[in-house]
């Protein structure tokens, strides 16, 4: 059975492509659709054509949906939409997944140069440019007091 798969290769990777079921293929062939998974499965072509068949049932359940005009039909659009939407995403997640993470890592470095704060300190904590403060009420001389006269 694997090797009409083989055999038939390049004409079953379009019609995944395409959007053809794996169970319809495998009828056609008169194989399993196991058979078609297990032959192609390595096959980086065939993942390819797995993720053009996920974009494919999409696009055309969308269609359904939009086409959909009575109740009936706009549900069975809706299920075969969900179904191809679960489909895709477990096929080609990086496209279809419903949550796409973003992650960013930022590092910042700053550099600041204090050095010039910190001598312009050291200068005004010598005592020499401390300014004195008095030691007792008895050393302030000329103050002058300034009542406010309450003047708007």
């Amino acid at each position: 059975m694997t090797a009409v798969a083989i055999q038939h290769r390049d004409e079953i990777l379009k019609e995944i492509s395409d959007g053809k079921l794996l169970r319809q293929i495998a009828t056609q062939y008169g194989i399993t659709k196991v058979a078609i998974s297990q032959a192609l499965g390595n096959d980086p072509d065939y993942q390819a054509a797995l993720r053009s068949q996920a974009d494919a049932l999409i696009d055309e359940a969308m269609s359904e949906t939009w086409e959909a005009r009575d109740k009936v039909n706009i549900a069975r659009a809706r299920g075969m939409r969900d179904g191809a939407f679960r489909y895709a995403e477990s096929i080609h997640s990086e496209k279809w997944s419903p949550k796409q993470e973003i992650k960013q890592t930022v590092t910042h470095r700053y550099e600041i140069d204090v050095s010039d704060v910190a001598r312009r300190i050291a200068s005004l904590m010598q005592a020499d440019a401390a300014p004195q403060l008095p030691q007792s009420s008895t050393e302030i001389t000329d103050a002058v007091i300034v009542e406010d006269q309450g003047n708007t």
